[in-house]
């Protein structure tokens, strides 16, 4: 078998072949392009996980894990050793180790991934200095008392009432531990309420992309893990206030609600927060890049989520309050019970003085009069828990009334409604 050389190559026509030869060569002819389509099909996937893989404009992704070191976060009950530093910390690697399998090209950051301490600042520069296209940080909430149970998930902005602003000082409060923080922060003061005045008048260019990723986040707490959705709020994080690209920072639940502590103190409870927050970033990248999560989907090497784990609450303090984009964002047409509190001809400011310190309150005008309304929860279940708050603040009279989106319907047709959306 004589011939002086060959090539094969491609063509928009396909596979096409090319040879000079000095003898018969009929196996050759037919054998090699079939070798070739054969290890083209192999290699296909490989090309496709590629293509999927490095993503145009999630390039880099710094995860944050609150506290550490010194700053050892919330003591949670005191039942266990680990504070919330190290679940904090647990949950991030958690993360990471989902999205390096998943996106092996992307970038991954940890501003720490031991029980070391980066002061804020160091945090934020970091994200800045790599370009990052994602910050997270993971934190774990506190309240003084034991019944506040749920995730939330915040962005920058001005806080819309004092509950907010407590958990951004308790969070930037880390502050004080660092040597010439006054040298270092300017007249950032964690304790002052001018300095959350002052950033609630920042530039955020990135809202939009923050608040997707938090109402992901907060879906994916929901649905996937049962967990109580506190909702997406705002306030002044320092560390989601001075990095320069979409930023959250998340809550994943209190510590001191002996139930939740010994969730997120379990490897179980650190995996399933972990997955979703993973399968939250997820989705995010789907909606930016504009590839399908079916695609996305074809990549992910290993997820222990399960497709759902209840938490069981009958005491919970359901969320303080919910962005306007967030709340815009449920469907107008989906069954929803408020808790009417009273009826007055006086038009009140909707502040949580005004009404023993509830907040979530609506109205609606009806002729001249004026329904105040508390909260605004999914199910009848939840809604007699939400009733059983305002009881105890002293609205004795207080009675649930159920929706279609803003259309006010009769209790029995909510109820029949919610039955035939959960079969």
């Amino acid at each position: 078998m004589n011939f002086t050389h060959y090539k094969i190559f491609f063509s928009p026509d396909g596979l096409k072949k090319s040879y000079h030869k000095k003898g018969s060569l009929p196996f050759l002819c037919h054998v090699l392009p079939v070798i070739f389509l054969i290890v083209g099909f192999l290699i296909s996937p490989l090309v496709s996980h590629t293509q999927i893989t490095k993503t145009s404009i999630v390039k880099t992704i710094v995860l944050d894990p609150g506290h550490g070191g010194k700053d050892p976060g919330n003591l949670g009950t005191k039942r266990y050793k680990t504070t919330e530093k190290d679940i904090a910390l647990a949950i991030t690697l958690l993360v990471g180790k989902y999205l390096n399998q998943a996106f092996p090209e992307m970038n991954v950051i940890y501003t720490r991934d031991d029980d070391s301490y980066p002061e804020l600042i160091e945090r934020t520069k970091l994200a800045n200095d790599v370009h990052a296209d994602l910050f997270i940080s993971i934190h774990c909430n506190a309240n003084e008392s034991k019944r506040p149970i749920g995730a939330d998930t915040w962005v920058m902005g001005p806080h819309k009432n004092q509950a907010n602003l407590k958990v951004a000082q308790k969070e930037n409060a880390a502050i004080l531990l660092e040597e010439d923080y006054k040298q270092k922060y300017g007249d950032f003061d964690p304790n002052s309420p001018e300095t959350y005045l002052a950033l609630s008048l920042r530039q955020n260019v990135h809202l939009n992309e923050s608040l997707m990723l938090a109402k992901y986040v907060q879906d994916e707490f929901r649905t996937r893990v049962g967990r109580v959705d506190r909702g997406v709020k705002q306030s002044g994080f320092y560390v989601i206030s001075f990095t320069t690209m979409p930023s959250v920072l998340i809550e994943t639940g209190f510590l001191t609600n002996p139930t939740e502590e010994d969730f997120l103190n379990s490897s179980n409870g650190q995996d399933y927060m972990a997955s979703a927050i993973y399968r939250a970033i997820k989705k995010y990248i789907a909606e930016v890049e504009n590839i399908p999560v079916a695609e996305l989907n074809k990549v992910v090497l290993t997820d222990t989520l399960p497709e759902k784990t209840i938490i069981t609450n009958n005491d919970d303090e359901f969320k303080e309050d919910t962005i306007a984009t967030y709340v815009d964002s449920v469907s107008t047409d989906s069954i929803n019970y408020r808790i009417q509190l009273f009826v007055s001809s006086e038009k009140k400011s909707l502040e949580p003085d005004n009404f023993k310190g509830l907040d979530e309150i609506t109205l609606v005008k009806v002729g001249n009069l004026y329904k105040y309304y508390y909260a605004r929860v999914p199910s009848y279940s939840e809604a007699k828990n939400v009733r059983k708050i305002a009881q105890e603040k002293g609205y004795g009279e207080a009675f649930i009334v159920s929706f279609r989106g803003e259309t006010k319907i009769e209790l029995q047709e909510a109820l029949n409604l919610e039955l035939e959306n959960n079969k």
